[in-house]
């Protein structure tokens, strides 16, 4: 199961940008996907903590708009 740092490390590898405020409880990141879409997504300040097994699979397919772990891993390896 990813932890928040390599949720932080995959959004930096695959060019999100930084917005919102620098001093709340989550970073945030968004990007404009090739098919015209905007995603955006929040990793906690707790990079160390696991991503709960019941969030992982929304974040990955509705927040990054992944299919699969391995595209995921691919980024942050």
């Amino acid at each position: 199961m990813p932890r928040f740092r390599d949720l932080l490390r995959y959004v930096q590898r695959d060019g999100w940008e930084p917005y919102g405020s620098r001093r709340a409880d989550h970073y945030r990141f968004r990007k404009v996907l090739s098919d015209g879409r905007l995603v955006k997504t929040m990793v906690s300040r707790l990079l160390g903590k696991e991503i709960p097994r019941d969030l992982w699979p929304k974040i990955r397919k509705q927040q990054l708009g992944l299919d699969s772990d391995e595209a995921f891993w691919a980024k942050v390896r």
